[in-house]
C-alpha cells in the first residue's frame, strides 16, 4: 500500500474546491499526517518546515498575512511556496485574492478551499490523513463482515478460505477482502481491515476463476472496510491434538498495539466450515455484548455443585 495520499484523492474524498493547478493534483503527494498552519514561516523562519505536509490557511493565518502590504504578502507567499508543499487548503471564510492564485500557478502548488471553518476543517483533515497514512500490515486470508462482526479467516493455501467466503456471501453476509487483507490501527483496540483497490469486490475460486461478487450478488455483498473483531485460523484436523471444546481459553493475536481474539477451527470432510465461522462470529458478538455461554455454564455448574454439597 502507498505511504502517501495524492492531493487529487484528498480533493475528491473531502469534496474540496479547486482554486488553482487542477492539472497538477495527481502529481502532488502528502506523506505526513501532520498539518502545518503557517505563521512564523511568513516571517522567514523555515527551520521546521516540511515539504511532506499539507498547509492550512484559516482566518487567523490569513489575517496575519494581510497585515503586510500587498507586495509583501505576495513575496512571503511566494517564499512559502518555493519550499514546495504538496498543497494549500483555505478555510471557508478566507476570500483568496486572485494575485495569490497567480503565485500558486507560478510554483505549481495547488490551492484548495473547504466549505468548513478552520476548527472543523483541521479535525476533518487530521482524521482523513491519519486514516490513510497510518502504518499498514498485510495478512493473507479472507475478511468478511458477519452481522457487524469483522472476521478474518486465515489458514494454509488451498484449505478453502475463498469458498467459505462465497458461502457466507450467499447467506447474506458481506465480503471485505479476499486473498490480501491490509490492516491498520486507527486507535487502540480499533483495527480496520481493507483491500487493495485492484482487488475490491473480487474472489478467486479454484476451478472457477475470478468472481465479481457485486455483479453476481448485488452491492450489499461487498464493503470497502470493516473493524476487525475476530481472527479464525483454519487448519487440517489433527487427531492427536486437543482442541478447545468449551471456549474458556481466550487466545489473542497482537496487531500493532491491539489484541484481537483468535480461535482455531479444525477442518475435516463433512464439517460445514461456513456454518462454524458464522457461529463463531455470532458468539464473539455476544461476548462483545458481555455474554459468554461457556462462563455462564461453568457458573451454573458451580452453583449446582455447591447446592449438592450443602445438602450432603
Amino acid at each position: 500500500m502507498n505511504n502517501f495520499v495524492t492531493v487529487k484523492e484528498l480533493y475528491e474524498d473531502l469534496k474540496l474546491i479547486v482554486l488553482s493547478c487542477r492539472n497538477n493534483l495527481d502529481n502532488k503527494k502528502i506523506y505526513s499526517e501532520m498539518i502545518d498552519r503557517p505563521g512564523i514561516e511568513f516571517l522567514g523562519f523555515f527551520n521546521y518546515f516540511s515539504d511532506r505536509r499539507l498547509l492550512l490557511i484559516g482566518s487567523k493565518e490569513y489575517a496575519f498575512l494581510s497585515a503586510f502590504s500587498e507586495s509583501e504578502q505576495l513575496d512571503k507567499l511566494s517564499e512559502l511556496l518555493r519550499n514546495n508543499p504538496p498543497a494549500v487548503v483555505f478555510s471557508k471564510n478566507v476570500d483568496v485574492p486572485k494575485a495569490y492564485l497567480e503565485i500558486s500557478k507560478k510554483h505549481l502548488v495547488p490551492f484548495l478551499q473547504s466549505d468548513l471553518e478552520s476548527t472543523p476543517l483541521i479535525g476533518l483533515l487530521n482524521t482523513y490523513l491519519h486514516r490513510h497514512l497510518t502504518s499498514v500490515v498485510t495478512y493473507h486470508g479472507v475478511l468478511v463482515d458477519i452481522h457487524g462482526v469483522g472476521a478474518m479467516i486465515t489458514g494454509p493455501s488451498g484449505i478453502g478460505k475463498s469458498e467459505i467466503a462465497l458461502e457466507l456471501i450467499k447467506r447474506g453476509h458481506t465480503l471485505v477482502s479476499d486473498d490480501r487483507i491490509d490492516l491498520k490501527e486507527i486507535s487502540y483496540g480499533n483495527v480496520i481491515g481493507t483491500t487493495p483497490k485492484l482487488l475490491r469486490g473480487l474472489i478467486e475460486v479454484r476451478g472457477v476463476g475470478i468472481i465479481d461478487v457485486v455483479r453476481m450478488f448485488g452491492s450489499a455483498s461487498y464493503k470497502d472496510e470493516t473493524k476487525l473483531d475476530l481472527i479464525i485460523v483454519l487448519e487440517p484436523m489433527q487427531k492427536n491434538k486437543n482442541y478447545d471444546r468449551m471456549g474458556l481459553t481466550v487466545e489473542h493475536e497482537k496487531i500493532f498495539n491491539s489484541f484481537i481474539p483468535k480461535i482455531t477451527v479444525p477442518v475435516s470432510p463433512g464439517r460445514s466450515i461456513a456454518s462454524l465461522v458464522e457461529t463463531a462470529a455470532m458468539n464473539q458478538k455476544l461476548k462483545n455484548l458481555g455474554y459468554n455461554a461457556a462462563e455462564d455454564l461453568v457458573k451454573n455448574l458451580e452453583k449446582e455443585i455447591k447446592k449438592k454439597g450443602d445438602k450432603q
